[in-house]
């Protein structure tokens, strides 16, 4: 197939002089060439965008996963707080720091038993003080390391002592 490409003057010239050379090879060539890094870097826009939107989902899940895990330690700490808990552990809940949770406990504790060592009562190893916080084996696997789920804790179980200290 034929066309025409416009080029500047002195290009022309110095063409001109060279002999031996097909130059609408050569312009093919380089058409290829720039067609092919055109076409690379739509792929490699389309795959950014996919990772936009992988991370973009991600994003959205982990803010679900903090919300559920959250959800499920108000839930389990309202009911600590109203069964189980004494006056002593829940002031020492509600003077807790917020930023306990945004470290990593000493290992070998989770996140939950460091909780409830500190919770509970300092002095008492940590199965029984894990066993003071009559959490649901099944929340204790799957949240022991979740600080949303031990924040979630902290908040559900110093909502039912702020309704009731003032009447104790």
């Amino acid at each position: 197939m034929r066309t025409s490409i416009s080029i500047p003057a002195d290009l022309k010239r110095r063409m001109d002089k060279v002999k031996n050379v097909v130059w609408s090879h050569v312009a093919a060539e380089a058409f290829e060439a720039k067609l092919r890094e055109v076409e690379q870097k739509k792929k490699e826009q389309a795959m950014q965008t996919d990772m936009d939107k992988v991370a973009e989902r991600l994003r959205k899940a982990a803010a679900d996963e903090g919300g559920e895990a959250e959800a499920a330690g108000v839930k389990a700490g309202r009911e600590w707080a109203k069964d189980r808990a004494t006056p002593k552990q829940l002031q020492r809940l509600a003077q807790l720091p917020d930023e306990f949770f945004d470290g990593e406990p000493e290992a070998p504790l989770s996140m939950l038993e460091a909780l409830a060592s500190v919770v509970v009562d300092p002095s008492v190893d940590t199965s029984s003080a894990m066993a003071c916080l009559w959490i649901d084996d099944e929340d204790e696997q799957r949240y022991c390391n979740d600080a949303d789920f031990c924040r979630g804790f902290k908040m559900g179980a110093v909502e039912v002592w702020e309704a009731v200290q003032g009447k104790i």
